[in-house]
């Protein structure tokens, strides 16, 4: 059985182990038909925090040095994300409308700007429900 492991910053973040004698379905990719491949991809995907500025990764495997037996990387991509800026908190602008009276006497007219109250956030759920009938009220089905 070979396992393969990624470590980040010395720490295992990523193991997956492979048995050749249990598949079925082997051909030779190298060339030996005496040692015929099963896996050829093991997809490492690996979320992991940290806030330091450089990040050790090392890859590796149980494989015996000393063998023909090898091992390859390909497709290797790191993507970061900037955790440390604080979110802005957005200040919601008062909301207006515009209200208009006409003095009947004068008929002059005047406006003014008047805050918009905003509507509860669940309406229905702050209205109060009638009080249940008392059982002796119920009838009879």
């Amino acid at each position: 059985m070979v396992s393969g492991w990624l470590k980040l910053n010395g720490q295992y973040v990523w193991t997956e182990s492979h048995d050749q004698k249990s598949v079925s379905g082997k051909f030779s990719m190298c060339g030996s038909e005496l040692y015929p491949e099963s896996r050829f991809s093991a997809p490492i995907d690996v979320i992991w925090p940290h806030k330091s500025k450089k990040l050790t990764l090392a890859l590796g495997s149980n494989l015996d040095e000393g063998s023909d037996a090898r091992f390859a990387v390909s497709n290797v991509a790191i993507y970061t994300r900037d955790t440390t800026r604080k979110k802005k908190k957005l200040k919601a602008k008062a909301k207006t409308k515009k209200v208009c009276k006409t003095d009947p006497k004068s008929k002059k007219k005047t406006c003014k700007e008047v805050p918009i109250k905003p509507a509860p956030k669940n309406a229905a759920a702050n209205k109060k429900l009638p009080a249940p009938a008392p059982a002796s009220d119920h009838k009879k089905l």
